[in-house]
């Protein structure tokens, strides 16, 4: 046979395995990071989906927060109190302020939340001067007119001078054949499984006197906003027909929610401070005129390099641009002329600098609280 023939030596043939397993190695490492970047472009804008969903449902509710509530600047602050039903089946709306958006703060990684209150009376939402005085024990108020009141809303009764034994009680409109609604006349007959069931038990003991007003809530009951342990945004919604909560999900993948009070004051209209500081009183609530909202989204997949995670997020967390007004505010890490919040992201998991994160904020002004104040 001629050397030609032979065919291929086993050195040959051990050269040509290492030159393919190089060019495999090769290639699997030019697809790995690609694989790579196309995980952190598809998990960044899923992270952009989300946290803009976030953003704008929350700015929405916060506009319109207090829309029909804020007809009567000294009620601002007041405590309301409500009941659906009676006995172990009473449903009691939380303790909370007559006011149009309060933040209950969270600690460390723990989220804030957002309850926003409005009327959602679809034809009119107008303040109604109680005319002559409610007793503890009646079942029906007296006004000039009740302009857009309709039977089944329900009613905030506000005192003219809410204190710590005048406070806001929500009422339904109820009527029978002997106590009608007309229009001077609201009547708010105690029903067992309707709102404030059991007749005057939570109305304050010199009842709703002259001067005081009602406000049309329509079905409108507060709303909370939230993270769920599932990392969504969430709506919690106080049901007008049964005093439950109903939960809808907002957004997935939203990890945290911050927000913060804009207040005026020195009364020049002007917002010169933000702080996460609760009012307490109808003086500091007038103050409060935006929110400052943060939501942080989170990528859908861990980092990955050759197999393993790998950190991508610093250990001081998440940095929330803001600007000198801000309270606790200190110098961004990437820029030192910026000030910035530090957002604690940790509650994910063990393994939270391992994914990429968003920080979508606005200020939301409180048009409401605006006109109010003129």
């Amino acid at each position: 046979m001629k050397r030609a023939q032979r065919g291929l030596s086993i050195v040959e043939l051990m050269v040509g395995v290492l030159i393919g397993m190089l060019t495999v190695v090769a290639i699997s490492q030019v697809l790995m990071n690609a694989e790579g970047q196309k995980r952190t472009a598809t998990s960044g804008g899923d992270a952009q989906v989300n946290g803009t969903l976030a953003l704008y449902a929350l700015q929405r509710d916060v506009e319109m927060a207090g829309y029909g509530l804020t007809g009567q600047p000294a009620a601002l602050g007041c405590e309301v109190k409500g009941q659906y039903g009676s006995g172990t089946a009473a449903k009691v709306l939380p303790a909370l302020p007559l006011v149009p958006a309060r933040i209950t703060p969270g600690s460390g990684a723990t989220p804030d939340q957002i309850t926003v209150w409005q009327s959602n009376k679809p034809s009119y939402a107008v303040p109604l001067r109680v005319a002559e005085d409610h007793a503890k024990t009646g079942t029906r108020f007296i006004v000039p007119s009740t302009f857009g009141v309709a039977a089944g809303d329900l009613l905030l009764a506000v005192p003219a001078t809410p204190s710590a034994t005048a406070w806001c009680s929500v009422l339904a409109v109820a009527a029978d054949s002997s106590t009608a609604l007309t229009s001077t006349q609201i009547p708010h007959l105690a029903d067992l499984g309707g709102w404030n069931a059991v007749g005057s038990a939570l109305l304050p003991l010199a009842g709703y006197p002259a001067g005081s007003h009602l406000i049309n809530l329509g079905s409108g009951l507060p709303r909370t906003y939230s993270i769920s342990a599932g990392k969504s945004l969430v709506a919690t919604d106080v049901l007008a027909t049964s005093g439950g909560t109903s939960v809808q999900t907002i957004a997935p993948q939203i990890v945290q929610l911050k927000a913060l009070y804009g207040k005026d004051t020195d009364g020049n209209g002007t917002i010169d401070a933000f702080n996460a500081t609760a009012p307490t009183t109808n003086a500091e609530w007038l103050q409060v005129m935006a929110l400052r909202v943060a939501v942080v989204a989170q990528s859908a997949q861990l980092e990955a390099e050759k197999g393993q995670r790998r950190d991508v997020t610093p250990a001081i967390g998440v940095e929330w641009v803001v600007d000198a007004l801000t309270e606790n505010a200190v110098t961004c890490s990437f820029d030192g002329n910026q000030k910035c919040l530090r957002i604690n992201v940790s509650g994910v998991g063990s393994d939270w600098k391992s994914y990429r994160y968003k920080v979508f904020d606005t200020v939301v002004p409180l048009r409401n609280m605006l006109w109010t104040r003129g």
